[in-house]
């Protein structure tokens, strides 16, 4: 038979007050009906921004793009989006996301997290991290990692205040980030991290 896709898991979701500005977000996983919020979100984002997210500059997202972005599997992917009130009052726009995808065995994730630009050095994006690494600690995930530019210093150092390992990956030529969010109990555990380790 066909997979069962996961319900809206309403359960995850959290009011948060930024402690600088003292705005309150919504951080909640992501829904199919957030897809023109979503599109706005990414669209007007700095190029700098998307080419820290993505890896290249893009300057535009269809909607099929986004589409994938918002249609998820919870079982298999979780995207947490912050949320808030327009300024203009009209409906909700979006401030934040993070996403992983997890493997099959529950035994790594990897995550991707971005922040709108009028919102950088507001603590969004550790609030962002740490709800995806609790999410991730209690679905026994055993670690998560990312890959980042080297000139991307923000997110280093974000990463490096919530406890990843870094090390500049040659090959890739990027930083790759490792945060062990449960011991592996088991063998075929701790060998399949030998063997994909970075």
């Amino acid at each position: 038979g066909r997979p069962i896709i996961q319900p809206y898991p309403r359960e995850l979701e959290e009011w948060v007050v930024l402690p600088k500005s003292g705005r309150r977000v919504i951080i909640r996983p992501v829904l199919a009906e957030d897809e023109p919020a979503h599109r706005a979100f990414h669209e007007l984002q700095s190029p700098e921004s998307i080419r820290y997210r993505f890896f290249q500059y893009r300057k535009h997202f269809s909607r099929e793009d986004v589409a994938q972005m918002v249609q998820i599997d919870y079982d298999r992917e979780m995207v947490f989006i912050a949320n808030a009130p327009r300024e203009d009052g009209e409906g909700e726009e979006t401030l934040g996301t993070v996403r992983t995808w997890t493997d099959a065995d529950n035994l790594r994730c990897e995550f991707a997290v971005m922040v709108h630009d009028r919102m950088k050095g507001e603590g969004l994006g550790v609030a962002l991290m740490q709800k995806m690494i609790d999410y991730c600690r209690a679905k026994g995930t055993v670690e998560m990692v990312g890959d980042v530019l080297p000139d991307n210093r923000p997110m280093l150092q974000l990463a490096e205040h919530l406890g990843f390992e870094i090390h500049y990956n040659t090959e890739e030529e990027v930083m790759d980030l490792t945060l062990v969010l449960n011991e592996p109990e088991k063998d075929w555990q701790r060998e399949r991290l030998e063997q994909t380790s970075h």
